[in-house]
């Protein structure tokens, strides 16, 4: 009887013995180039990955194996100089200005202001005529890692750190719902695009996410009265204590908590803090105070930079596109410079105020608000795909996880770029990116939540 459980365990090591092969290959063979063979690797290592993840949620694969292997995958490429993307340059730029004692905000890395103060890796540094669009607490980061010696493999350690710290507390909320530890943690820990962002490129998302997971994890009630905030309105059962009367009760101080780390997800990047009307709904008005104490405190180190401090970011709101998604058929309906991105901003609100009421508890709502703001957003960058990735891991969303996979599509272009300046966008990538992901989306929705849950008592009801 054990021969078959065996064979069955050995299964997810030869997995993650080939994912770290494609990893190890993306980083350091150097005559590697984009699209061929480096997006061969990538879609090699995510078809592995997904194979790891149906192992894992069949019981085949331990939680310490799990763990080892994730560790491995971002060591191998911790010491890499990214190649897919160069915003690091931007972080380690804001980081040495304001060692310098500049803001950020004042001046864009190309003004002659800045001349004196330039490093070797300056030209390196994308969009020079822009100022930066970071908030103030991704700032306070940028800067702690310029004192720390301003090295990009000390931020890429940094933002490793964050997102293994993200595994970790994925895994608790995992276990506390009621959910497959295994399945999650190798549905988020061994995704090839958080480690490819993260440790490789250098992308800090993994800061921002960690504090969202934060928020759900502080939303989940302490042990005491048997009521749980995995629904919209009912009481459920502990999914760990069973039915036996040691449920949960309410923690005092997490509405506080949770709108202090809303606070500070939203200083990192600003998207999150359009779940606020939700989560205030569900939890109450000092998560709201909380949450708004700290958004004064962290802006105020920033005040002199005056309207200086939203320069950038209204440059990026108004002139930027990336692979669109539902975005574009906005534009095709509604023309023009303007009113597609107003009417986009009015369906995330729409889909904001519905999570509002129907009063969503705080993984619900951040998976619906983030999720309509990925899809019309008029930019999509791979990395933006992280923010949604340990909802998707949570509820064992597969157009989410394929979209995560899919992302990778989109540096097809990224060859032609290094030569010419130009990037190409074939209309197959897009076709490639979109509608797969969105005829999965609706093909799992297809059935009454009843029946999926039925199919798999695991998963959540949307």
């Amino acid at each position: 009887m054990s021969r078959p459980r065996a064979r069955g365990a050995r299964t997810p090591i030869v997995l993650g013995f080939l994912e770290l092969v494609f990893l190890t290959a993306l980083g350091w063979w150097p005559e590697a180039g984009v699209p061929f063979p480096r997006l061969a690797l990538l879609a090699g290592a995510f078809a592995v990955y997904c194979g790891a993840a149906r192992a894992a949620f069949d019981g085949r694969a331990d939680t310490p194996l799990i763990w080892g292997f994730a560790f491995l995958f971002r060591v191998v490429l911790l010491p890499c100089v990214p190649f897919l993307s160069d915003d690091i340059y931007r972080y380690l730029w804001d980081g040495h200005v304001q060692l310098a004692g500049i803001s950020p905000y004042l001046h864009p890395p190309d003004a002659p202001e800045l001349e004196s103060i330039r490093t070797a890796w300056h030209a390196r540094i994308n969009n020079p005529s822009i100022s930066t669009i970071y908030p103030p607490f991704a700032q306070m980061v940028f800067a702690a890692g310029a004192l720390a010696g301003g090295s990009m493999l000390a931020l890429k350690v940094l933002w490793t750190l964050a997102d293994l710290a993200a595994c970790l507390l994925l895994a608790k909320v995992a276990h506390r719902t009621g959910r497959s530890v295994p399945g999650t943690l190798v549905l988020f820990a061994w995704s090839p695009l958080l480690v490819v962002e993260t440790a490789w490129s250098g992308h800090f998302e993994s800061l921002g996410v960690l504090l969202l997971v934060a928020v759900v994890f502080l939303a989940l009630p302490a042990r005491g009265t048997g009521s749980t905030d995995d629904s919209p309105d009912t009481p459920g059962i502990d999914p760990v204590a069973g039915s036996s009367g040691a449920g949960f009760a309410p923690r005092p101080l997490a509405p506080w908590a949770m709108g202090a780390v809303l606070a500070l997800a939203a200083l990192a990047k600003f998207a999150p803090i359009v779940a606020l009307p939700a989560l205030t709904r569900r939890y109450g008005v000092r998560l709201a105070a909380a949450c708004a104490i700290v958004l004064v405190l962290f802006h105020l180190p920033y005040a002199e930079a005056g309207s200086a401090l939203w320069a950038g970011l209204a440059t990026y709101a108004e002139h930027w596109r990336a692979y669109e998604g539902a975005f574009a058929v906005i534009e095709a309906v509604l023309p023009g410079p303007r009113a597609s991105r107003y009417l986009s901003g009015v369906l995330v609100l729409a889909v904001v105020a519905w999570a509002t009421f129907r009063n969503f508890n705080a993984e619900r709502a951040l998976f619906w608000i983030l999720g309509a703001g990925l899809l019309l957003s008029p930019t999509f960058h791979p990395w933006y795909a992280l923010w949604i990735l340990p909802f998707a891991a949570l509820r064992r969303n597969r157009a989410w996880i394929l979209l995560s996979g899919l992302a990778f599509v989109t540096y097809w272009g990224l060859g032609p770029y290094l030569e010419t300046g130009e990037w190409p966008r074939p209309l197959w990538t897009v076709l490639l990116l979109w509608p797969p992901f969105y005829a999965l989306l609706l093909w799992d929705a297809r059935l009454p939540s009843e029946a999926l849950q039925a199919a798999d008592p695991q998963a959540p009801v949307a």
